[in-house]
């Protein structure tokens, strides 16, 4: 079957009215929302980058392929920690004392968009590692 521009959006539609009825369903506590702000960060740096044609995929150009294949891998990110909710829930349910499920995922989740972000920081010339790592050198030399 030919990926045609209908299914991808007809897909992506889809996608974002489960993960909607998913969240509405599950509530969106403060890890959640501190994972969708950081992706939101992640994928607006994307776009900037591939604008000013440095982005880290392709030929360093926009493209619409590649913008949706980053919103898709996002919203499954939000599935899966939908799922770890309905899991945890469930295991709550029957009575074990299991907390901490969704946030492992959410937290483990957040580091990778921060890692991202770190990576299109420094293609836009905000090498912020260095930043950081010089600013340590120079906390620890006024110990």
């Amino acid at each position: 079957m030919k990926n045609s521009r209908f299914v991808k959006i007809g897909l992506l539609i889809l996608i974002l009215v489960f993960a909607t009825g998913l969240s509405l369903w599950i509530g969106i506590d403060f890890a959640i929302r501190t994972l969708i702000l950081v992706m939101c960060v992640d994928y607006v740096l994307g776009l900037s980058l591939a604008i000013s044609d440095k982005s880290k995929h392709g030929d360093g150009g926009l493209s619409s392929h590649i913008g949706y294949k980053g919103l898709v891998k996002k919203i499954n990110m939000l599935l899966l920690v939908g799922v770890a909710v309905i899991v945890e829930n469930f295991l709550i349910g029957m009575g074990l004392h299991v907390k901490y499920i969704k946030d492992i995922i959410v937290i483990a989740f957040v580091l990778n968009e921060i890692i991202s972000i770190l990576e299109n920081s420094k293609l836009m010339g905000l090498d912020i590692t260095h930043m950081v790592s010089q600013a340590l050198k120079i906390f620890k030399n006024k110990k």
